[in-house]
């Protein structure tokens, strides 16, 4: 499927539907980490800036804003993957973190 068919889909979805699809996406970052595969997860991050790109905009001042933190802060970690995923110290928090933030997406519901 295409960059644009996949967008094309995704926002179909109503708000609530996209901010749980984006908790569970962060949700499985937990589960690819301890099968140690780098590359699901960094995939599974960058797509979770993107869902937040196309869901941000349609959401309150207040949730965009929160949002596009967290997008922030899981691009930074996109730009040092292999020097995070090289330290177990540093995979632990990014599992701890996007685990923080499914919850905190999924309070926002």
């Amino acid at each position: 499927m295409t960059e644009y068919a996949r967008k094309e889909k995704f926002v179909k979805d109503p708000i609530s539907r996209r901010l749980g699809n984006l908790a569970v996406n962060l949700n499985r970052v937990s589960v690819f980490a301890k099968k140690n595969t780098s590359e699901s997860v960094r995939n599974l991050l960058a797509e979770s800036v993107r869902f937040i790109e196309w869901t941000a905009t349609e959401t309150t001042p207040e949730i965009s804003e929160i949002l596009v933190q967290y997008q922030i802060q899981l691009a930074q970690w996109q730009l040092t993957w292999a020097t995070t995923w090289e330290s177990q110290l540093q995979q632990q928090k990014v599992i701890a973190e996007t685990k923080l933030i499914s919850d905190k997406i999924l309070e926002m519901i």
